[in-house]
């Protein structure tokens, strides 16, 4: 049975609102949005985006979300919920937008922030991840350490879409 298929004894916008910092930063980059609402409750360990238990057996669900729904109304089916403010704990209904996972793609590559694990990693890194791995080190801890995922720890020991260093 997973650990969230218990049902949450208060409803769900109860503990979403008392997890919200309506003080948050104001994006440098479009400072006309005013200050973020930051969720102040889990996290994603993979991506940082906003997690809470939607109850039941439906389980956790991002935060930027639910806000969506509290706020604005149903998430259409197959669409995202978009950051304007690029600030993955926010939760600011007006900071959010409706898209396509196209548009999901073309927003973050419009702003720069679709960098590989290959790319954000350090030659350093490159050759502890190797030696580590050559040394015994199970891949999934190498992952969890470097905030990479598995499948990129084996493109790093195998050389894959970066030059050996």
């Amino acid at each position: 049975m997973p650990r969230w298929s218990s049902t949450p004894n208060r409803p769900l916008a109860e503990r979403f609102w008392e997890k919200v910092n309506k003080d948050g930063p104001v994006p440098s980059h479009l400072p006309e949005l005013g200050p973020c609402w930051i969720w102040t409750g889990g996290v994603g360990v993979r991506n940082g985006y906003g997690r809470i238990n939607r109850g039941g057996d439906i389980g956790p669900e991002y935060t930027h979300r639910i806000s969506w729904e509290l706020n604005v109304g149903p998430v259409p089916d197959g669409m995202h919920v978009l950051h304007r403010c690029d600030v993955r704990r926010c939760v600011r209904p007006d900071h959010l937008f409706l898209g396509t996972n196209l548009d999901n793609v073309a927003d973050m590559n419009a702003k720069g922030r679709h960098v590989s694990a290959m790319q954000r990693l350090t030659d350093a890194e490159i050759v502890d991840i190797r030696s580590l791995v050559a040394f015994g080190a199970d891949r999934k801890v190498v992952a969890r350490e470097f905030g990479i995922s598995r499948e990129h720890v084996r493109d790093v020991v195998n050389g894959k879409r970066r030059a050996s260093a």
